[in-house]
């Protein structure tokens, strides 16, 4: 996998999640599966479906940096993503007992991953003065382009929104739409994995799924109906394309 592929996958994973809605506690309560779509049970608690899938028993509170990790484990499990994201070693030994999204920022800079705004890229975290970080799905020579947790989808920063979405900056806002920081995840990590084949199936569209932690299939836009699989040795041993052709 190269940088590039990687990168993208980043980005479609993120994007793919625009719209997402955090759910009230009564809501949750009354149907645990409302989580799982984008706007039943919307309401201004912080429960959301990536607290569930990360750490349930944190449920209520902010989620922006989750949201972000979330990203990353679903695009390469979530062993990959502590490390990408400098949480493997963490100190106090979980990272979310004692974490933060200030906290965050100065562990990507204690790793040297600390990136000039002029070098900024997709896939790139950015964290902002208000205690609020997003990812980078687009740049250029004038704007910022961000997916982010626990935002609103009107222009500014908004560490507490209520929603998973788009948000464009000046890239030379200043104040509190400043970026503070932008941070690199270790793309080192997954520059080493093999490309995973592309499976057609036939005549079958699907949303994105979660198998188990690590392995997920997820459509490539680009190519229509095909579909990259994580895992593929387990979704071929579990037969799960049974009655297709790879």
């Amino acid at each position: 996998m190269t940088r590039e592929d990687a990168q993208i996958r980043v980005r479609d994973v993120a994007t793919a999640e625009e719209g997402y809605l955090e759910k009230s506690w009564a809501a949750y309560k009354a149907d645990p599966a409302c989580l799982f779509d984008k706007k039943a049970g919307a309401g201004r608690d912080n429960v959301t479906k990536y607290w569930y899938d990360i750490r349930n028993g944190f449920q209520g509170g902010y989620w922006c940096q989750v949201f972000a990790y979330w990203v990353f484990t679903r695009a390469f499990g979530a062993d990959k993503a502590k490390k990408m994201l400098y949480l493997d070693d963490w100190k106090s030994g979980d990272p979310w007992t004692n974490f933060d999204t200030m906290s965050w920022r100065s562990n990507f800079e204690a790793h040297g991953a600390r990136v000039q705004t002029s070098k900024a890229q997709v896939g790139d975290m950015v964290f902002y003065h208000k205690s609020h970080v997003g990812i980078v799905y687009k740049l250029d020579s004038d704007y910022l382009y961000t997916i982010e947790g626990n935002t609103s989808p009107q222009d500014g920063v908004n560490p507490n929104g209520g929603g998973v979405w788009k948000k464009r900056y000046k890239r030379t806002s200043s104040g509190v739409d400043a970026v503070q920081m932008y941070g690199r995840p270790d793309w080192s990590v997954v520059e080493s994995i093999e490309p995973v084949p592309a499976y057609k199936l036939k005549g079958i569209m699907l949303d994105t799924i979660s198998l188990k932690e690590g392995q997920t299939i997820y459509m490539d836009k680009e190519y229509g109906d095909y579909w990259h699989v994580i895992g593929t040795d387990f979704c071929v041993n579990a037969n799960l394309f049974k009655g297709y052709k790879a």
